[in-house]
């Protein structure tokens, strides 16, 4: 930053200081708390599937 004159930026800290591991295991953590949420709230695992299966067919997954 002092050699560029670029400025700082918070967020850029993470790109830094998480391994990609951690951020797969950190969205994986995400992932089953939303879909825990929603099955609280009435849906059904039928219709979570239903919703990942149209939202696959939409974009192109990238793992």
């Amino acid at each position: 930053m002092l050699s560029t004159g670029e400025f700082f930026n918070p967020t850029d800290l993470s790109k830094v200081e998480t391994s990609d591991k951690d951020k797969i295991k950190f969205t994986k953590n995400n992932f089953m708390q939303s879909t825990k949420q929603l099955i609280s709230l009435g849906l059904t695992i039928d219709d979570l599937q239903t919703l990942i299966q149209s939202k696959i067919s939409e974009s192109t997954l990238v793992i």
